[in-house]
């Protein structure tokens, strides 16, 4: 059996009418706090597509925030039901599971009372009180205490692969913010998580905002721009290969530098497109995710109200896969020496050299020749030019 995690983001658990009567104009999501049954429905749609793409692999659960819309304790009760119910239908115990928070499950009109009565400036560092309704259903859900004050929530590794899930809200307070993680934290924190875990292992970053954009006209996604270059850079000296987050609500799919960032969308949109990601762990010489992506498709009225369907990489200009690991398999030949030639001795140097002088020393001794020659030289006078040298004694014999 193989692994896949699947990945979930931007749930948006809502509610319709509030304890006051007054209906939510922002609704945009199938899960609420009103209608049990449906959503129930859509959860077991989405459970059943699962079972049916992936009847034999383990499965794992990456849920990257904005669980509920408002961090109301209701909408995190709801949340508790449903992903208990998502974990059950797909044979995924607890340890299986990494769960992170989004700007939307900040509880900002608890800040807001909190700042009314006590200003502070720096509102956003109130972690006890801005996750609290979080941090409760955290507890209720995996069965451990949330980390306030961490930027490492936790991590859970699948085979060969660790994947560390991190707060990015940081700078979340009453009024909003953008992504942002602490990079002096972020340093010591993975350090010693690293030292706890056996080397070799890959690393895939996990967390609520988009780094990079799939709809907005940004390259920054919705991260603080001096945080994102700083925490980009850590990101390579750390060697993590993959960025996985949500919050765009759109899926998404990207290179910067040399990492891959990857977008599930929301899982829960009644205005757009709601979708989720399947990562199917390959191992070998080779450690990577495929990226296998599903949407929902559009109904209009009919019986099969909710219907998800595999969606074509291609078409949707995304990456098939997300290569983590490869192995270097090139072939090195051992390289032999050219044996030189032995070294002559003294006897054979000698012997060489007589034979080379030998060879180039030309004897010729033909008289009548040289006489010929001779009679020839003084008949033309040649030797008047002052060139030619002659024995008169041999040319008058």
């Amino acid at each position: 059996m193989g692994n896949v995690i699947i990945h979930i983001s931007d749930l948006h658990i809502s509610t319709k009418v509030d304890d006051g009567g007054i209906t939510n104009a922002r609704l945009d999501s199938y899960l609420t706090t009103d209608d049990e049954a449906a959503s129930t429905h859509y959860v077991a749609t989405f459970t059943d597509t699962v079972k049916k793409d992936f009847p034999n692999e383990t499965l794992h659960l990456l849920i990257t925030g904005d669980i509920s819309d408002s961090g109301e304790k209701i909408q995190f009760s709801e949340a508790k039901r449903l992903i208990t119910k998502i974990m059950g239908d797909l044979n995924i115990p607890v340890e299986r599971l990494l769960l992170l928070p989004g700007d939307h499950d900040v509880h900002r009109r608890s800040l807001q009372n909190e700042t009314e009565q006590r200003p502070n400036r720096n509102s956003h560092l109130l972690n006890s009180i801005k996750f609290q309704n979080f941090a409760e259903f955290y507890k209720d859900v995996t069965l451990k205490d949330f980390p306030f004050d961490n930027v490492i929530v936790d991590h859970m590794i699948v085979d060969s692969v660790v994947f560390v899930g991190f707060n990015s809200n940081y700078k979340i307070n009453a009024g909003g913010g953008l992504g942002h993680i602490p990079i002096s934290k972020f340093n010591e924190e993975i350090n010693q998580l690293k030292q706890s875990i056996d080397s070799g292992k890959q690393w895939v970053a996990c967390w609520h905002h988009n780094l990079t954009a799939g709809y907005d006209n940004s390259n920054n996604g919705q991260w603080e721009t001096e945080n994102r270059q700083h925490l980009l850079s850590e990101i390579e000296r750390q060697e993590i290969k993959l960025i996985v987050s949500g919050n765009e609500h759109i899926m998404d799919a990207k290179t910067v530098l040399s990492i891959y960032t990857s977008d599930s969308g929301t899982f829960s949109t009644i205005k757009y497109e709601s979708s989720f990601k399947a990562y199917i762990l390959t191992t070998g010489d080779e450690i990577a995710l495929e990226n296998k992506m599903f949407a929902l498709q559009p109904y209009s009225g009919n019986d099969l109200k909710y219907f998800w369907d595999a969606r074509n990489n291609l078409n949707a200009k995304q990456l098939d896969r997300f290569v983590l690991y490869k192995a270097n398999t090139q072939v090195i030949q051992d390289i032999k020496d050219i044996p030189s030639e032995p070294e002559a001795s003294d006897s054979d140097n000698e012997t060489d050299v007589t034979q080379k002088n030998v060879k180039s020393v030309i004897r010729y001794d033909n008289p009548a020749f040289s006489d010929k020659l001779y009679n020839l030289v003084r008949e033309k006078k040649l030797f008047h030019s002052g060139h030619f040298l002659y024995n008169t004694e041999k040319l008058t014999r």
